[in-house]
């Protein structure tokens, strides 16, 4: 099966000494994105450095530069209208994405192109990587990958609430740009909130 294209965002601020393990989880992956497009926030740390040392060496990764801090929500926007690949994930700098993620998640939507996203589990870590033990999980987690309509999408939010966790979610790009992006006046909100928009108009 021919899988759609990928590109990964990650909108950084002063998170550089998280930023190498967080690349070269994404680098690592089975399947490849189309491009790694990471965004610098005017970080005041090291990031910069650590960037252009990652652009240098990896062709996929371009680099984007803010002059002045315009917050994660306005960053994570900029960089998504910069994007070509079909499908958009939005990584966190502080975040680590598992071996086998990418690909399966763009099996799961080459499988159901109509989906407007596709999310997975989190596994909660604290900064030296130690596992928290903390779920976060969902009655729906237990019943395995599947296709949610947008009618079974409404049901499962009214009677258990949203499942989805945030920086594991890929987006059908043309459906997370149509919903308007991230908006920034919901601040640590704008993803939960339009999580939920795309699966009710689209599926997930």
């Amino acid at each position: 099966m021919e899988l759609p294209t990928l590109s990964v965002c990650v909108p950084n601020y002063n998170h550089g000494r998280y930023l190498p393990e967080a690349l070269e989880a994404i680098l690592s992956q089975s399947y490849q994105p189309l491009e790694v497009i990471v965004g610098d926030d005017a970080s005041t740390d090291n990031s910069a450095e650590i960037m252009r040392a990652y652009e240098k060496k990896n062709p996929v990764i371009r680099l984007v530069w803010n002059e002045k801090n315009i917050g994660t929500n306005a960053n994570a926007n900029k960089l998504l209208e910069l994007t070509k690949g079909e499908y958009v994930f939005e990584a966190a700098a502080d975040d680590k994405a598992l071996p086998g993620f990418f690909e399966k998640s763009m099996r799961m939507l080459a499988q159901h192109p109509e989906a407007g996203l596709c999310s997975a589990l989190t596994q909660f870590i604290d900064e030296t990587g130690t596992d928290l033990k903390r779920s976060g999980l969902n009655p729906l987690h237990r019943t395995g990958s599947r296709f949610l309509a947008p009618k079974d999408v409404r049901f499962i939010l009214l009677k258990h609430g949203p499942w989805f966790h945030g920086n594991t979610v890929i987006y059908r790009r043309k459906a997370l740009v149509d919903a308007g992006g991230f908006h920034p006046e919901l601040r640590s909100y704008s993803d939960a909130f339009i999580d939920k928009v795309i699966a009710l108009r689209h599926g997930a």
